[in-house]
């Protein structure tokens, strides 16, 4: 699942988070110990309507990847993280962190149920 999201969001663009998020009342992201989206319809329409428009590609990349298997159907993953986005005006940021999330497989396979982004600073 983690290598199929780099991937996918490093091919597609950041449209591609929604495939990996789980699209139910459950999901919820955390950045920087806040809320960033309460459940999967805010954070489809923030990617949506405002996250597409700003970002024109990702190249993420995980290292030191854990995943613990809680049941059959769900794992807690964790790994560092690294971004370089480039916005539409060619503009390049680079970021990274630490990422947390609880995985549950669902009729879609493996899915983002909640996580959590923390960038170093």
């Amino acid at each position: 699942m983690m290598s199929g999201i780099a991937t996918d969001i490093s091919a597609k663009g950041p449209i591609a988070w929604l495939d990996w998020f789980e699209a139910s009342p459950d999901f919820f992201m955390a950045s920087e110990g806040m809320i960033v989206f309460a459940n999967a319809d805010s954070a489809s329409s923030f990617i949506r309507n405002k996250l597409v428009k700003q970002i024109h590609t990702i190249d993420l990349r995980w290292d030191n990847m854990r995943i613990d298997p809680i049941s059959d159907n769900f794992a807690v993953v964790a790994a560092n993280w690294k971004e370089n986005l480039t916005d539409f005006s060619n503009n390049k940021i680079s970021e990274g962190g630490y990422f947390t999330g609880l995985a549950e497989k669902t009729s879609k396979g493996w899915q983002l149920r909640n996580c959590h982004w923390s960038v170093s600073k």
